[in-house]
């Protein structure tokens, strides 16, 4: 399983915004040494290595969803690392999870949203100041 590493679950590791899967870390990330180090699919990947499972063995999960945060403020990087509180108030499932069919039709540069890219971890996410509103997902 290399996905749900960040979402709006609150806790001391999910205090700020995150990325759902990050394929690498961001030193950036304003989290405790732990969760920077290990929560992203790379780490994940050479952990299992370090163990002697050899890659032919592996198959990386991935999330065919985003994460939505509610209550995003517009501080520093769009949304990014942000503080928040509770999960995005939309959803397609339940609130704060989105379908990838979802996200392309209604929120990719659509409404409001729009898509960055975090090219340390090497994932998109969507934030909309007005709907304040984070959405950490993969393409």
């Amino acid at each position: 399983m290399s996905y749900d590493f960040h979402g709006p679950f609150g806790g001391p590791l999910d205090s700020v915004t995150g990325h759902n899967a990050a394929l690498m870390e961001n030193p950036n990330e304003p989290e405790v040494a732990m969760a920077v180090a290990d929560f992203n699919v790379e780490a994940a990947v050479s952990l299992f290595e370090s163990y002697g499972v050899p890659k032919s063995k592996m198959n990386v999960g991935l999330a065919f969803y985003g994460r939505g945060f509610g209550n995003v403020p517009k501080e520093g990087n769009n949304g990014l690392f942000s503080s928040y509180k509770g999960p995005a108030s939309k959803g397609t499932w339940e609130n704060g999870s989105f379908d990838f069919w979802d996200l392309q039709a209604n929120y990719i540069d659509k409404n409001g949203y729009t898509k960055h890219i975090d090219t340390l971890a090497g994932v998109p996410w969507l934030y909309s100041e007005t709907a304040q509103c984070f959405i950490s997902y993969d393409d």
